[in-house]
């Protein structure tokens, strides 16, 4: 990681309007020691904000599995379209509808969990759920990096 991060704003705390994202960034990621399978449980028509919370956890090296709420087929439809643009995401091929903190919000997560466990080309690590209105305070190596100690201590406990 660099030491500084150069600024386009001359003015300490104020918005930039140069601001450049590097788009291509996602090539030349280093390995990840551990995979992680994000689950995205997402509604609504916020796909901006979905692709912003998927832009700030992207890794080739992790995979991310997208429910679309039942209710919500704009959704549905812009995200399968993204989805097909890499080959470590899926949508689910099954759709509920979900109400926050209600038991089908738990069926989802526990169906989800089912169809990563059924999938041997998914060989993943660890999980954790989002929906769309979350978005990360740690960067994806940030979240990478905390869980390695305890992928090594569950290995070495199960010698």
């Amino acid at each position: 990681m660099p030491e500084k991060v150069t600024r386009f704003c001359p003015l300490e705390g104020k918005a930039s309007k140069n601001v450049q994202w590097d788009e291509d960034s996602v090539e030349y990621l280093p390995a990840n020691p551990v995979r992680i399978a994000f689950v995205l449980v997402v509604h609504g028509r916020a796909s901006r904000q979905l692709q912003r919370m998927f832009k700030a956890i992207y890794h080739r090296d992790h995979f991310y599995y997208i429910h679309v709420d039942e209710r919500s087929n704009y959704l549905h439809r812009q995200v399968l379209q993204f989805a097909r643009q890499y080959s470590n995401v899926r949508v689910t091929p099954w759709r509920m509808a979900t109400i926050w903190g209600g038991a089908s919000l738990l069926t989802t997560y526990l169906q989800s969990m089912r169809d990563l466990l059924e999938m041997p080309d998914w060989p993943w690590d660890f999980f954790i759920n989002l929906s769309a209105a979350d978005y990360p305070i740690r960067s994806e190596w940030s979240t990478s990096a905390t869980v390695v100690p305890w992928e090594a201590s569950e290995s070495d406990s199960s010698m």
